[in-house]
């Protein structure tokens, strides 16, 4: 073979948790990539017809290797690392479709750096970052360390470039990322007893052994973030690779191996719930597009009322494990008697999981209740607006990146649960927002301005005493 015509390196694609999704991946790699490469497909359990068509499709332009059972990411790219005829590998999942001339800059970063791993600029979507490299944040209490992720320009809208410049990263994100192949085997870099969080592993791993990971902005992919489960092919993946009890054993692993606990301060739960919201109960026991979309009007039933929609949504977390990994790293107490308890708290007359609240009068019957409430999605301060003893508006800010509003059913117009969560960064943030909202909610029923505008200035006030309060508990 030709030196212009030998593989500069090995591009390894393997399912994160669909399989839909692998013909699109595989289109936009090889449209997409002038330079000669190997490129190795990874996929477990993947059906049968998906098999014949991806061999009969691509031919020999990639080389497969299916196993019956299903792969964790580190399994697969293990697989694809053990196969690798080249001394670098492109890593992507099968939901992430780089841009034009995104491999170069990735080979000439690391030939410049020496870097065990590289990582491209990763977008969300067409516009918003997922992140820019990636850090590590440990705080200390009680002489335990937790480790928290840090996504540095998370949600920034981008255009036609950006500012960022190449720079050292922690660690480096699973979507798509460049390594060194014989280091990454050697060093033992993807722990494959670990389903979920391998990337804060495996970043500590390289650090341990003097590699250093680099951030490449002038790369740049897009990840296609599972806003919904939309082919029944899809659905046991799905369920195997967001089932928290699979994970919660991989986050004991990186707590021996490093003594940090890795669980976000306990925030990690929380997104864990809401990508399993991504699938409903039907579909889980029913894999087909009718239950698929019985499920999304369900759904959209359960939001018309809150009470039996928190009380689904606890069960719905009994289900995906949610409560186990409470148990495991959080409260002893067995998942039974705490879910019990939770929905005992959302019943009437036995509140909903609200404390320390605090009536902030206004004008004309209308008020602002303002409470810390603690619920499936998160903890943080909460504001009801009621007008004449009706709730009309509810703002919920349950931690940074992830507080939210919505109005009561019946009230204004009807909730949709897409329209939860701010985009706001930190709390408070969404505390500004609501404050905000709060106001032009109260200036559409003509009250009194000096009324409005002291009553906001003390839901604000009282918002971060909820804070304060709970941090202090």
């Amino acid at each position: 073979m030709s030196d212009d015509k030998k593989p500069v390196c090995s591009i390894i694609v393997s399912a994160r948790d669909r399989f839909s999704s692998t013909e699109d991946c595989l289109d936009n790699i090889l449209a997409r990539t002038p330079e000669p490469h190997d490129l190795i497909v990874v996929l477990g359990g993947a059906p049968e017809g998906l098999r014949r068509s991806l061999r009969e499709k691509y031919g020999d332009r990639a080389r497969f290797f299916f196993e019956d059972r299903y792969l964790n990411c580190a399994q697969a790219r293990n697989i694809g690392l053990r196969a690798a005829k080249t001394a670098l590998a492109a890593c992507l999942d099968n939901d992430v479709y780089p841009r034009p001339g995104w491999l170069a800059p990735l080979l000439a970063c690391q030939k410049e750096t020496g870097a065990g791993a590289v990582v491209p600029l990763i977008l969300e979507d067409s516009r918003h970052i997922h992140t820019a490299g990636a850090y590590y944040f440990v705080t200390r209490k009680g002489g335990r360390a937790f480790a928290s992720k840090a996504l540095p320009f998370f949600q920034h809208m981008v255009y036609e470039g950006t500012s960022l410049k190449r720079t050292p990263a922690d660690y480096a994100e699973m979507h798509c990322q460049l390594v060194d192949v014989k280091a990454a085997l050697e060093l033992g870099v993807l722990d494959e007893r670990i389903q979920e969080g391998e990337e804060l592993d495996s970043g500590l791993t390289w650090t341990k052994a003097g590699r250093s990971i680099w951030l490449e902005p002038a790369s740049v992919v897009v990840f296609d973030f599972p806003i919904r489960v939309e082919d029944p092919m899809d659905i046991p993946l799905f369920k195997w690779r967001w089932n928290i009890r699979g994970i919660i054993p991989g986050y004991r692993v990186m707590h021996e191996k490093w003594g940090m606990d890795m669980t976000e301060a306990g925030d990690f739960k929380y997104f864990l719930m809401r990508i399993n919201a991504v699938l409903g109960w039907l579909p889980r026991v029913w894999p087909t597009k009718t239950a698929l979309a019985v499920d999304r009007a369900f759904a959209r039933l359960m939001g018309l009322s809150s009470i039996p929609d928190r009380i689904w949504r606890h069960l719905m977390a009994w289900h995906a494990g949610y409560y186990d990994w409470v148990e495991a790293f959080e409260d002893p107490r067995p998942p039974r008697r705490r879910i019990a308890d939770e929905i005992r708290r959302l019943l009437p007359g036995s509140g909903d999981g609200r404390r320390g609240t605090v009536t902030v009068p206004v004008s004309d019957g209308v008020a602002v209740d303002v409470c810390w409430r603690e619920s499936t999605e998160g903890f943080g301060p909460a504001a009801s607006v009621r007008a004449d003893g009706v709730e009309t508006l509810r703002f919920e800010c349950f931690g940074d990146g992830k507080g939210g509003w919505r109005t009561a059913p019946g009230a204004r117009k009807r909730w949709e649960p897409e329209c939860f969560y701010f985009t706001e960064r930190s709390v408070e943030e969404q505390i500004e927002r609501t404050a905000r909202e709060i106001r032009a909610h109260l200036a559409e029923r003509r009250l009194d301005a000096e009324a409005e505008a002291a009553a906001c200035e003390r839901v604000e006030v009282e918002l971060r005493r909820a804070i304060s309060h709970n941090q202090r508990a």
